[in-house]
């Protein structure tokens, strides 16, 4: 997020106070600024490019699948174990994703596939 407000990028997160993991609805970190409908974001966009602004923003929907926070659990244990047998390099995500539906016995596709689903329906709204 910090990154994104160097550059200008306003960040948003989509009817939640906290900015969403990918997986998960929680990250522990407050959204810098929070919009509870596409209409709120419809309106953010339009006054930036009336202020000139030369930037996009990003909107952050969480993922309210159950799944979420076993599959995001399940990722931080990955990566660990990775690090660990020294995968490096463009082994690092297949191993990843093998031992993300192992542990969470495929809810992660499930999951991910929520995660899909929701993103396309705010995105037409918006």
């Amino acid at each position: 997020l910090e990154q994104l407000e160097t550059f200008g990028v306003p960040a948003m997160a989509y009817g939640t106070d906290e900015f969403p993991a990918f997986f998960s609805p929680n990250s522990g970190i407050d959204a810098p600024l929070r919009v509870d409908n596409a209409g709120d974001v419809a309106r953010a966009y339009w006054s930036s490019k009336e202020l000139d602004l030369p930037n996009g923003m990003l909107v952050a929907v969480p993922n309210n699948d159950p799944a979420g926070e076993s599959v995001e659990s399940a990722i931080h244990e990955a990566l660990v174990e990775a690090e660990a047998a020294n995968i490096a390099g463009r082994d690092v995500t297949p191993f990843i994703l093998e031992r993300v539906a192992d542990k969470t016995s495929g809810d992660s596709l499930r999951s991910n596939i929520a995660l899909v689903k929701n993103n396309a329906s705010v995105g037409a709204d918006i």
